[in-house]
């Protein structure tokens, strides 16, 4: 009789320990596949490309559609407004980019390294007026400091 009830709990410890590990199997490769699919390099490019266009199509909307002064109304995360007149900003949204150069504005649009980040800068003239939008994309700041 001992014999058999010790020999029923080492079958009782085995399918136990044998569904513990299917379990711990099924959920290891869920959890692989889904850090796989959600942050592959190629799903990442497309959600930056994704928000990119989408940032890109509103600043050019609301250059189009929206006179210097009332760009002050229009500040969007990540998104930084300037306005020229012959060469002479005379708007900014935002103080963390300093003014265009004159190569940097001769571009309509691209991807520019600035002193503070990386931004997509677009720029709409008309006649003499240019406005400028400018999208940051990451910010990187020297790491050097007079104090470290």
């Amino acid at each position: 009789m001992r014999l058999f009830l010790s020999y029923t709990k080492s079958i009782n410890y085995a399918l136990w320990a044998a569904f513990t590990a299917v379990f711990f199997v099924i959920c290891l490769f869920t959890a692989v596949f889904t850090l796989r699919t959600t942050n592959s390099p190629s799903n990442i490019t497309k959600r930056v490309e994704r928000v990119l266009n989408e940032k890109n199509l509103q600043v050019k909307k609301i250059l189009k559609n929206s006179p210097p002064d009332k760009l002050s109304q229009l500040e969007k995360n990540g998104i930084i407004f300037q306005y020229y007149i012959n060469d002479s900003l005379v708007y900014w949204s935002d103080n963390s980019v300093s003014e265009l150069t004159r190569d940097q504005l001769r571009k309509t649009e691209g991807i520019q390294k600035l002193p503070n980040g990386w931004y997509q800068i677009i720029v709409l003239k008309n006649g003499n007026t240019k406005a400028v939008g400018l999208i940051l994309i990451k910010s990187q700041y020297s790491f050097e400091n007079e104090y470290l």
